[in-house]
């Protein structure tokens, strides 16, 4: 593999990685609405909990715009592309159960997760350095989405 990267195959890596960013934003505002929101039994355990996966999200999309830049290729965050890319299922506006948020962020921590797996098999043919990246991206997903699907509360309370 030669160490420096076409133009074709910097903007094919940046083609990859731009959905992975918005759908990371996407989830991270999601997170964060869910910790202001969230009401019920576990609220403080949860709620503070979400803070912390809200700063490892953070982390992620930082690395993943970071790297679409170091391909000289422009990082798209504004509100607007996220919206028309994230395709992530929105959250309930308002208060929500701790169960119900649970639930919600299980399935979004789920979709998350099979975009960034479907970046990380096309970049495995591409780059070994991104494919790295959204790797580990992928661990932290994994590992907070079974923090959290740990806490559904089998009794049906919501």
């Amino acid at each position: 593999m030669a160490l420096v990267l076409s133009e074709s195959v910097r903007r094919s890596i940046a083609n990859e990685l731009q959905p992975l960013l918005s759908r990371v934003l996407d989830l991270t505002l999601t997170l964060k609405h869910a910790h202001w929101n969230i009401r019920g039994g576990g609220f403080r355990p949860l709620h503070l909990h979400l803070d912390e996966i809200v700063e490892m999200t953070r982390e992620f999309s930082d690395e993943i715009a970071e790297r679409i830049v170091a391909l000289d290729a422009p990082a798209d965050g504004r509100t607007a592309t996220i919206a028309n890319e994230s395709g992530l299922d929105p959250i309930s506006g308002g208060f929500i159960g701790c169960q119900d948020a649970i639930a919600h962020l299980v399935e979004s921590f789920d979709q998350t997760i099979a975009l960034a797996r479907d970046a990380q098999s096309a970049l495995a043919e591409i780059d070994a350095v991104t494919e790295d990246l959204v790797i580990e991206v992928l661990r932290g997903l994994a590992k907070q989405r079974w923090m959290l699907a740990a806490e559904i509360d089998e009794s049906g309370a919501s």
